[in-house]
């Protein structure tokens, strides 16, 4: 990619994209849906993170991640954390509560592989259901 900005999809994912869906979702609090934006379902207290895997070329750029609870989810009450985990390093995650977004990003210079992780962060759990998150992937140079 030369200049400019691009939003990921599932098509740019290495792996499994079972837990993941593309279509047009909407924020808790929001409007309008979110372009191009990739859903997963988390069930509370599980601590396995739901995982997206892109590869790069080593070339310069940034990635970045802007996350959201998606306003159709069954519960309200969760929060959720998005993080990255840059060529096997974790790196710092944001946690982002239902009516809240979070961002992260990373420099791509010298990253062959970047994994964004979403978990559901609540602790304790005190129910049984599912939140979802929603996450817009974008790539710029």
């Amino acid at each position: 990619m030369t200049g400019g900005e691009r939003t990921l999809t599932l098509a740019d994912v290495s792996g499994q994209t079972d837990a993941w869906a593309a279509g047009s979702f909407t924020p808790a609090g929001a409007s309008a849906p979110l372009d191009g934006a990739l859903r997963t379902e988390l069930s509370c207290g599980s601590t396995a993170p739901n995982l997206l895997e892109f590869r790069f070329p080593r070339a310069p750029g940034t990635l970045t991640v802007q996350a959201a609870q998606d306003g159709q989810a069954s519960n309200s009450d969760d929060t959720l954390s998005v993080g990255l985990i840059v060529d096997g390093k974790p790196q710092p995650a944001k946690n982002f509560a239902f009516n809240q977004q979070a961002s992260v990003q990373t420099n791509l210079s010298g990253v062959t592989v970047v994994k964004v992780a979403v978990t559901d962060a609540t602790d304790p759990c005190t129910y049984n259901g599912s939140s979802a998150a929603l996450v817009v992937v974008k790539v710029s140079s």
